[in-house]
């Protein structure tokens, strides 16, 4: 009941397909998800399903972190533009620090590309500087400025 009631107040504003909604009920769970293949099987188009997961689904509220960590983990060359909203927007900060905290698991011009812009325009919150700080990478983590 909970579920269905989080689902009709995060999504009233426009349906989801069938395997978006499908989705989303596995993203709901309160113990977590399944491994971002099985959520991906359940869509044709597991790309934009997922997207439409953090952009509209408000409830629960860990549902869109776990869509994006699967964008981030599994397709972050095809979501650039995302990512770099995602570290630039100040609405956006939760979605920003998923993705620095995951700058060592994204390819190297990814990482660097991101941090630069968080750097350089991420909101405060975001906490920028030490989240590149600590990556593992040196090409990375040269782009604070002491």
């Amino acid at each position: 009941m909970r579920i269905l009631l989080w689902t009709t107040l995060a999504l009233a504003s426009s349906p989801l397909t069938t395997s978006q909604q499908a989705m989303h009920k596995a993203l709901s769970g309160r113990d977590g998800s399944p491994p971002c293949e099985q959520l991906e099987a359940l869509s044709d188009t597991p790309l934009e399903d997922l997207k439409v997961m953090v952009e509209r689904v408000s409830a629960p509220p860990w549902a869109g972190m776990r869509a994006a960590q699967c964008l981030v983990d599994r397709h972050p060359d095809a979501i650039g533009d995302e990512l770099d909203r995602w570290v630039t927007d100040p609405a956006l900060v939760g979605l920003g620090i998923l993705v620095l905290n995951r700058l060592d698991d994204l390819p190297v011009a990814t990482a660097i590309r991101v941090a630069s812009l968080a750097l350089e325009e991420g909101a405060p919150r975001l906490d920028a500087k030490k989240r590149v700080s600590a990556a593992a990478r040196q090409e990375v983590r040269s782009l604070v400025q002491p």
